[in-house]
């Protein structure tokens, strides 16, 4: 079980990198990158929310898998982020669902507002999904003793001596006087 979950996390972070790498756009903030065309809308619409519940279901599976690990600090972290992708996908069905209404009455520029609603969910969920990444980070931290070897530069003499300022005061110490005796 183990195995398939290191197996996941490592197909998750290259699919993740591909995925940002390949759709490099944030149509979500200007309108030159959002789809004209009623085709590319539902295209592009369809695929942002396919992504969203892909990691929806990874998210889900990760964190059953720490929950059969009894992990606390990562169910956690994994269970905010979950409902956090979870709410976004939910709003951006809803919004994908307003889209078509939209499309099918030739209301154009309402539609591209609800693909832009898609757009910012679609941002976050992949934020969310990176932090998700990093709460599985802590399940390859490896525990035990730690050995350092330190090796030096050859020069053993002792440079602990005070440093002298002048006053002959330093290297002298303080009388013992203390208001709380």
């Amino acid at each position: 079980m183990a195995s398939c979950g290191v197996f996941r996390q490592m197909f998750f972070g290259v699919a993740f990198s591909l995925a940002v790498s390949l759709s490099g756009q944030s149509f979500a903030q200007d309108d030159d990158s959002v789809p004209v065309s009623p085709a590319e809308l539902r295209m592009e619409a369809e695929r942002s929310l396919g992504e969203i519940q892909t990691y929806v279901d990874t998210m889900t599976s990760d964190l059953g898998d720490a929950e059969g690990d009894r992990a606390a600090a990562r169910l956690e972290c994994l269970t905010g982020k979950l409902s956090s992708t979870r709410t976004l996908n939910e709003v951006s069905q809803q919004a994908g669902e307003e889209m078509e209404v939209a499309l099918q009455a030739g209301e154009v520029e309402r539609a591209r507002h609800e693909f832009r609603k898609i757009g910012v969910a679609l941002e976050r969920s992949r934020q969310y999904a990176a932090e998700a990444q990093n709460c599985l980070g802590e399940r390859g931290a490896s525990t035990g003793v730690t050995q350092v070897d330190v090796v030096g530069l050859g020069d053993d003499r002792d440079d602990t001596e005070p440093l002298d300022d002048g006053s002959g005061f330093l290297g002298i110490d303080p009388p013992d006087a203390t208001p709380f005796e």
